[in-house]
């Protein structure tokens, strides 16, 4: 007994067939695997970061965004250790900048930096040691989780 294609009686359906096979296709051929989700955790407290490896990303970082939930962050990676500067140019929310050394122990904290203001001039805040890491969260959080000079963080999935 041969296969028989079933017989369309409207437009309508061969549309609807048409339609449903060009997305049945389209997942298999554009199927990605899905990013490993990071995480930076200090003493438990885990924070969900996005990852900026490339000079655009960094350049960008959270500028724009309206908001951060409460357990998410940004994390820079550099190549090496050095003073890196941060400005909040841009940036719609206060932030805590944490700078890392190459063992992940934290350097420096800028707390609560606030936005820069449209048409000011932005100031930059630098750690006073050299960081090879840097993470962004919300403003005050560093400080309600104990997160001090001293602490020390561990990367989830993070490759460096």
């Amino acid at each position: 007994m041969a296969f028989r294609f079933p017989r369309f009686k409207t437009q309508k359906h061969i549309l609807l067939l048409t339609a449903v096979l060009a997305i049945f296709g389209a997942n298999i051929f554009f199927i990605r695997e899905r990013p490993r989700e990071s995480f930076i955790c200090f003493a438990g407290n885990c924070f969900w970061v996005e990852v900026a490896r490339t000079d655009f990303q960094k350049m960008r970082g959270l500028q724009f965004r309206e908001n951060l939930d409460q357990n998410q962050g940004m994390i820079f990676l550099f190549k090496k250790e050095g003073e890196y500067n941060f400005w909040m140019k841009d940036t719609k929310i206060p932030l805590d900048i944490i700078w890392l050394d190459g063992n992940k122990r934290v350097v420096f904290i800028k707390e609560n930096a606030q936005p820069c203001k449209e048409g000011s001039s932005c100031p930059s805040a630098v750690s006073p040691g050299s960081a090879k890491y840097v993470l962004e969260i919300n403003g005050g959080l560093a400080g309600q989780m104990g997160i001090t000079p001293g602490s020390q963080a561990e990367f989830k999935n993070i490759d460096e």
